[in-house]
């Protein structure tokens, strides 16, 4: 009964905090409870396990990410206060199939989302989303007044452009991008961190490159139909936009997910030019583990004895059986697409199981909208993300 009422209090922490509306409320009264009631819940693996049995086997009872999130991760709310333990504690003891927990090995960096651009929000540049990352140590910062000076110091900025208060819309907690171009948005980021005098705040972008990728004709439209890159013009666009910008220290996704040779030659280039910056990947993986080592688990041309493997001849083998293979520094994996604890602690377990020169980091992306549940936080403590983004302040 005191695990029933656990149960109860933690999906309705969830509900409430993502603002979850009264049908979704009376799915998981009605239809998940009936189906959980009675059966064991020993731990999260087994309670994620019983709904996704349940959305293949009763599409009926309409099960969408949002109801999983809820209930996976707030059952497992209630596990962790039954063992009286953080939340994030209970993750890593599951990671790591463990019942005692392990120190943190890492404390994630935070990204906060801060502006938005992209075809959605009508902005007239491409870049999806501009992102202050926090890196300032917990215990020796104070991250509410350090994050709350950021924002109010970049509304300051936007306040004081050639539009005034009436450019500054919001969407999300963040700040919908209205300027001409991304120098523009760059400057509102990199004088808003100048002018909080924090020595810790960097700068994060997510490209979204896909959105300009023109599939016909295999190149970027940055400026339009008339202004189209290869490649190789995108590559030294991003690397002599890197070398203008230093605080930018992160890109998600700047080749399109049906371009694998353009993210070949950039990762390889950015790896061997760039080592201080992080590229991610998001959409060509779709945050599946079997797709991640499809696309990123390099192969070895057969028949070379070690002598030869310096040769031309090698090195061009080797480069036809990999042209559409990449490494990125970074796999995003979003709380609402991996919508159970276990998917998330599978896909962070495969990473870390591959060979130390072909690892990969996480970042734990959270809703693209507004939400007071933390357990986003949790996640990214509990499994040693490297990065976690939250959708503004």
């Amino acid at each position: 009964f005191f695990f029933f009422f656990q149960a109860e209090d933690g999906i309705r922490d969830v509900e409430r905090s993502r603002g979850l509306g009264d049908v979704y409320k009376r799915q998981i009264q009605t239809s998940v409870s009936k189906s959980l009631h009675s059966r064991p819940l020993p731990n999260s693996k087994t309670v994620d396990e019983i709904l996704i049995q349940l959305r293949g086997e009763s599409p009926e009872l309409n099960l969408g990410d949002n109801i999983t999130v809820a209930v996976s991760y707030g059952i497992a709310k209630a596990i962790a206060r039954g063992k009286g333990l953080p939340l994030y504690k209970y993750i890593s003891c599951c990671q790591r199939n463990s019942s005692s927990f392990g120190e943190v090995s890492r404390i994630p960096k935070l990204m906060l989302t801060c502006l938005r651009g992209g075809k959605t929000n009508n902005s007239k540049f491409k870049f999806t989303k501009f992102m202050f990352i926090y890196e300032g140590a917990i215990g020796k910062h104070n991250v509410v007044k350090d994050v709350n000076l950021l924002y109010s110091t970049a509304r300051k900025q936007l306040a004081a452009g050639k539009q005034g208060e009436a450019g500054i819309k919001t969407v999300s907690g963040s700040f919908v991008c209205l300027m001409d171009t991304i120098g523009e948005a760059l400057k509102i980021l990199e004088e808003s961190i100048k002018a909080s005098k924090l020595p810790n705040v960097k700068i994060g972008i997510v490209c979204n490159a896909g959105e300009v990728f023109n599939e016909g004709s295999g190149k970027y439209e940055m400026e339009g139909p008339k202004s189209q890159f290869d490649c190789s013009q995108m590559v030294e666009y991003y690397m002599k936009f890197l070398n203008e910008h230093p605080l930018v220290c992160y890109l998600e996704d700047p080749m399109a997910e049906k371009n694998l040779p353009g993210w070949h030659e950039l990762a390889a280039r950015m790896r061997a030019e760039k080592g201080d910056i992080d590229i991610g990947c998001n959409n060509c993986f779709g945050n599946s583990a079997k797709k991640i080592g499809e696309l990123t688990t390099f192969k070895i041309p057969e028949g070379f004895p070690e002598e030869k493997k310096q040769e031309e001849e090698y090195t061009t083998k080797y480069e036809e059986l990999n042209a559409e293979k990449f490494l990125p520094h970074i796999v995003t994996a979003d709380t609402n697409k991996l919508s159970t604890l276990t998917g998330m602690i599978d896909l962070a377990n495969s990473l870390e199981s591959r060979k130390i020169e072909e690892r990969m980091n996480l970042l734990v992306s959270d809703y693209d909208f507004e939400t007071e549940d933390s357990s986003v936080i949790d996640l990214a403590f509990g499994i040693r993300a490297k990065y976690v983004n939250v959708s503004g302040l």
